[in-house]
């Protein structure tokens, strides 16, 4: 579904592009070749047919020669992990930030709701806060852990499909248990208000407002 169908049909949200002015806050547009990443995930990482969920590395997206440069150009050769998260997803459920840059690459089109760090606040943010961003098949952008995101959005029924590059580690399990807002390693994260299986596991209801959501046909 092209971007102009998707803000026809969610005539009540504001649709940037990553070639805004509204997503220099947020994040840069990189300028690495995707074509053979995404060739590579269509055979061996398609989209599932489920609900969005997400692997946190996949050792052989490691050979792929797009991840040792972006692991020396943005992370100053740290150790990473390649994952992707995909799926079917159209609520913001929640909010989480990371220290350290996340680099996305969009595997299919796909919808990013970011908001600023600075604007949580006693473990609160205001959901009517968010910015919402359209990413084309195959850009590729690094988003600054000043900002909040989570899981995208779909855009069509297919379901959509993001890699996720983020410092080793980030989102794997924490040797204790939940502390306000850390629930994994170098995952600070908030709930919506309606997300009570979450809750429940101890996770803060701090996402306020109406739930944010993307209309599809």
């Amino acid at each position: 579904m092209c971007l102009e169908k998707i803000r026809k049909l969610n005539q009540n949200i504001r649709i940037y592009e990553i070639t805004d002015q509204e997503f220099t806050k947020y994040g840069r547009k990189l300028s690495y070749n995707s074509k053979e990443i995404l060739n590579y995930c269509e055979t061996h990482h398609p989209v599932p047919n489920k609900k969005a969920s997400y692997q946190t590395d996949y050792l052989d997206l490691h050979d792929q020669e797009i991840f040792s440069k972006i692991k020396q150009d943005i992370y100053g050769n740290l150790d990473i992990q390649i994952g992707i998260v995909a799926g079917e997803n159209l609520n913001l459920t929640g909010i989480e930030y990371h220290h350290g840059s996340e680099v996305n690459i969009a595997l299919t089109d796909c919808i990013l709701m970011l908001g600023k760090k600075e604007d949580l606040h006693d473990m609160e943010y205001q959901g009517d806060n968010v910015e919402t961003f359209y990413l084309h098949k195959g850009e590729i952008i690094e988003i600054y852990d000043s900002t909040l995101h989570y899981t995208p959005m779909q855009v069509d029924k297919h379901g959509f499909s993001l890699g996720v590059i983020l410092l080793k580690g980030t989102n794997t399990e924490l040797d204790g248990n939940i502390n306000d807002m850390l629930i994994k390693k170098n995952k600070w994260y908030i709930c919506h208000e309606s997300q009570k299986e979450k809750i429940d596991a101890g996770c803060i209801a701090g996402l306020k407002g109406e739930m944010r959501k993307i209309n599809i046909e």
